[in-house]
């Protein structure tokens, strides 16, 4: 059944290579607006299934008290006790114009403990000293030795990568436009919401890094297998528009990526391009005693079932992932799932067209030079 399907693929394909080919463009664009509706969730949060109970009351508590904590740690560029009024008085500058950012709910200090006993900031650095030596508070806003100092910022941002990003931005501008009376003091942001923030972008330059690097290095063993540039392009074609309709596809799904679904690319570039050889390699191999059609439709008759049962094992593997009560897990399976039976697709219904095409023009190219 399955030979005799894979006979008829090729076939038709010989027969209209062009207007298959077409056929498989004409349903990549209409899959690349897909592209463009991916949706990726930058917090690991997210990994967790809302119904879990600590998740659940880490919501009631962001609902009731906004319970996202973020820190700006002060430190003097110099040997300076953070008890200095010209420090506290730039404390408490920047404090004020925290407080007004909308995600911002409270901003405790060293500032803040100071005004609340003595309604400002004194010029007298004993005075200070007094205040803060009183209140226990004090070393829950500072190290033993007074050289380090931080803001601790209640925020209001949940998991919402957009409100993080601006609450971020906000809080780096509002340092910024105290750079004037900053008494030498170097400003680091951090808290769980900023720092998952920060993962991912540096999850995102590394699959914006290592994709295109996966894609060479397969292509230079490609390259070296087939000792040709442009044979050793055929079968990447198979990875290149399986990663085009996996992404389209997810987007038109609404499969949201995460951090932990985002290594997807890799794989299903790694376990598609081996269709692609298995079918090229073929064909090259009966070529050489065959018709250049009877050796596409013996190269995919014999692969045929091999590839089918790669695929389909492959994709039940990926499918179990289903069974996981993490979401992102589940979709990390979805999305291999996609991206497998995509590049079965590809190898299958396009790249016997592509072969068919490249082989008939260097045959007559070659006809040519002879002649």
């Amino acid at each position: 059944m399955l030979e005799e399907t894979a006979e008829k693929i090729v076939k038709l394909q010989v027969k209209y290579p062009r207007i298959v080919l077409m056929i498989i463009l004409f349903v990549t664009l209409l899959l690349i607006p897909g592209i463009l509706k991916v949706k990726i969730e930058p917090s690991l949060e997210k990994v967790l299934p809302e119904d879990l109970p600590v998740i659940k009351t880490m919501n009631d508590m962001r609902s009731q008290f906004g319970a996202d904590m973020v820190y700006i740690v002060l430190e003097p560029d110099y040997a300076a006790d953070v008890r200095e009024p010209k420090i506290l008085k730039y404390i408490d500058a920047l404090q004020q114009k925290l407080i007004k950012d909308e995600n911002i709910l409270e901003v405790s200090s060293i500032a803040s403990i100071v005004k609340e006993k003595i309604g400002f900031i004194p010029d007298s650095k004993r005075k200070i000293e007094a205040v803060l030596n009183e209140d226990p508070r004090t070393f829950k806003l500072t190290n033993r030795d007074y050289s380090l100092t931080f803001l601790q910022l209640r925020t209001d941002t949940g998991t919402n990568a957009a409100l993080i990003k601006k609450l971020k931005f906000d809080i780096k501008d509002d340092i910024a436009s105290l750079e004037e009376i900053n008494p030498g003091l170097n400003a680091h942001v951090t808290g769980f919401n900023i720092i998952d923030k920060a993962t991912f972008d540096i999850m995102i330059f590394d699959f914006s890094f290592e994709t295109p690097l996966a894609f060479v290095f397969i292509g230079m063993i490609v390259f070296i297998v087939f000792r040709s540039l442009v044979k050793g392009f055929i079968p990447m074609t198979v990875v290149m528009i399986s990663m085009i309709w996996t992404t389209g596809l997810i987007g038109y799904f609404g499969i949201v990526l995460s951090s932990t679904n985002i290594v997807a690319a890799a794989m299903i570039m790694g376990l598609g391009i081996d269709f692609g050889i298995h079918i090229l390699y073929r064909f090259y191999e009966l070529k050489t005693k065959n018709s250049r059609e009877n050796a596409l439709v013996h190269s995919l008759r014999e692969s045929m079932r091999a590839l089918v049962a790669a695929a389909l094992t492959t994709i039940a593997a990926f499918l179990s992932l289903l069974s996981s009560p993490l979401p992102a897990i589940q979709n990390f399976g979805i999305v291999l799932s996609i991206g497998i039976a995509s590049a079965l697709i590809a190898a299958v219904g396009a790249l016997p067209a592509i072969i068919f095409l490249y082989d008939t023009h260097a045959h007559k190219n070659l006809r040519l030079a002879k002649s």
